[in-house]
């Protein structure tokens, strides 16, 4: 299976002897963003530049 930032995808949760099954999106996203597509462009930092995106 391959997860790619912006992707659902389900996981497992254990806490308390209970275990859950969930939907996570994968990716960084910042609480600033109103779009969520802005996760498949914050998975990779380039050393570059890093400093002047607000992301990251």
């Amino acid at each position: 299976m391959d997860i790619y930032p912006g992707d659902s995808s389900p996981i497992l949760i254990s806490s308390n002897e209970k275990v859950q099954w969930r939907s996570a999106r994968f990716g960084l996203i910042p609480f600033w963003a109103e779009d969520l597509k802005l996760s498949q462009h914050t998975y990779n930092a380039r050393a570059e530049t890093v400093a002047e995106k607000k992301q990251f």
